[in-house]
């Protein structure tokens, strides 16, 4: 029996892709379709491996294009269909993915695309958060393998709740790693595919038709936005008797981080927001991190997109905590992050010579 199926409740150890593919089976995907490219390929390979025990129809397109292209007729049609692809990937599936945003789409629709910080795989080191303010569309921004599971599943539910496409993002160090998953109900989902004629909704024949079609995708964000705070991907921790001392983490910058919060014992002196949804952001939590602290440090690969932001919020709301990132030294905008970087950029906030700690801990285990 293949590592990605199995009963609700039961332990599978998963590589983040093979999460992924765990992710497609319990929402009940119809339809898995991709474009080859590391970091990206395991997702469709693995639903490969079990697609003749599964009530999934799974291939690979010509490109990514073609892959979102397939992908929006079986969503168009009622249907539940995945695409995947690595992070310059979604550069060519753009034509397809900036008009569909401007559609309904009647059965979920879920892009799966997988940035390369390092460049491990040869590309460029594009940040595909950015493309969230291009297209309108949202993104959740996996840590992990469990909540890249869950978070398919979440995608889907969103995408048909809001009749919108989804994008969840993960870089080649979340896609790659494997850790213990806990696997959740399968969705029995028995629909009949059917296409409804309405040129109005998914063409673009007229000015009119657009515009009204782009007022109804801000529509469906700001709802969206109402309501991100509460979803699981987005966690503020305060310490009951408060923190002068912030973070802000996202992607593997956030298992970096708790990690060390746990090792050291620093969950008391620090506030800390994880923050899953990239877009739209988790607006009230930012807000109640911002009012409490003085200094404030955020932990993302690549560019300063957070970062941005949280200034952007900061000087709206007329607060000045200080905010160390990319844009002051602090951190690069090159290359992936490290358990050693985030150690020593949480030790610089806190005063505190973390790296010499764990050298301790160290000697101390091996005493």
């Amino acid at each position: 029996m293949s590592g990605i199926l199995g009963g609700e409740g039961e332990h599978r150890l998963l590589m983040g892709n093979e999460a992924i593919a765990r992710g497609a089976v319990e929402a009940s995907v119809g339809l898995a379709v991709g474009y080859p490219g590391t970091p990206s390929s395991e997702v469709i390979q693995t639903l490969s491996r079990v697609a003749d025990r599964i009530p999934m129809r799974v291939e690979w397109a010509v490109n990514e294009k073609v892959a979102v292209d397939i992908a929006t007729g079986y969503a168009y049609a009622g249907l539940r269909a995945l695409a995947t692809m690595k992070n310059a990937g979604l550069n060519v599936a753009s034509d397809t993915l900036m008009s569909v945003a401007y559609s309904d789409v009647r059965g979920g629709l879920v892009v799966y695309v997988a940035d390369d910080p390092g460049a491990h795989a040869g590309m460029e080191e594009q940040d595909n958060r950015w493309f969230t303010r291009l297209s309108l569309l949202p993104m959740i921004d996996v840590s992990d393998p469990q909540e890249a599971k869950d978070a398919v599943v979440m995608a889907f539910e969103l995408s048909e709740k809001y009749a919108i496409p989804m994008l969840v993002r993960s870089t080649t160090r979340v896609a790659h790693m494997t850790s213990i998953v806990e696997l959740g109900p399968v969705r029995e989902l028995r629909r009949t595919p059917g296409f409804e004629r309405d040129i109005r909704r998914y063409t673009r024949a007229s000015p009119k038709w657009c515009m009204e079609q782009h007022e109804r995708l801000n529509e469906k964000l700001n709802l969206l936005s109402g309501r991100v705070d509460g979803l699981p991907v987005n966690r503020l921790h305060i310490p009951e008797d408060g923190a002068d001392r912030g973070v802000v983490a996202s992607g593997i910058s956030w298992s970096y981080l708790r990690e060390l919060l746990d090792r050291y014992g620093l969950w008391d002196r620090v506030a800390a927001l994880k923050i899953g949804t990239v877009n739209p952001l988790p607006r009230g939590l930012i807000e109640r991190l911002m009012e409490g602290v003085g200094e404030l440090l955020v932990l993302e690969e690549l560019e300063p997109y957070l970062e941005l932001h949280l200034r952007a919020v900061a000087s709206e709301l007329d607060l000045r905590p200080k905010i160390h990132g990319k844009m002051d030294g602090w951190l690069p905008r090159v290359g992936e992050y490290t358990p050693e970087l985030v150690e020593r950029a949480l030790g610089r906030l806190l005063g505190l010579e973390l790296e010499r700690s764990n050298r301790e801990v160290e000697e101390a285990k091996a005493e």
